[in-house]
């Protein structure tokens, strides 16, 4: 028989619960696991040693054992639903901090590919290019010109971004 009914029992001892599933939130499935140990391990020891119990000392035994396992068997797979739920949102964050990263780059993309059709003139060109290129974390960009007198080319590097 089952002594976990509220009228047999008061239902203070379903607080119990409260640091197992913090610890399992916050460390994991074995830290409930230790945590429940060093609960229940206090509480029979509180349940065998206060004065007031109405029962003999196997009854209540038994009945601190129920209510430590109804705090084991809620408590672990709580801990093991809310520890997935966390990792979770964690991989949410990092694909939305990437996704803002993405919008970022086809922000600057998408503004410099404005400015390019907004100019003919070849030396603006390059300095669009270049300014886009420090945008995306390049720290130093060059570029090449050829002459058109076909004596080779030369290297321009740009100011360091």
């Amino acid at each position: 028989m089952l002594l976990l009914d509220a009228v047999a029992t008061p239902v203070v001892w379903v607080a119990l619960l409260l640091p197992v599933l913090d610890a399992g939130v916050a460390f994991g499935a074995p830290a409930a696991g230790v945590v429940w140990g060093i609960l229940s391990l206090v509480y029979i020891v509180l349940k065998l040693e206060l004065p007031g119990s109405d029962g003999s000392t196997p009854d209540v035994l038994r009945l601190a054992l129920e209510q430590l396992t109804a705090v084991a068997a809620v408590a672990l797979p709580t801990t093991y639903v809310a520890g997935r739920l966390r990792d979770n949102l964690d991989e949410a964050q990092g694909a939305r901090s990437a996704a803002h990263r993405h919008t970022w780059d086809l922000l600057i993309v998408a503004t410099a590919a404005r400015r390019l059709s907004e100019t003919t003139d070849p030396a603006v060109v390059l300095e669009i290019a270049l300014e886009s290129s420090a945008s995306f974390g390049f720290a130093r960009s060059r570029y090449a010109r050829s002459s058109t007198s076909g004596r080779g080319a030369s290297c321009v590097p740009s100011a360091p971004g």
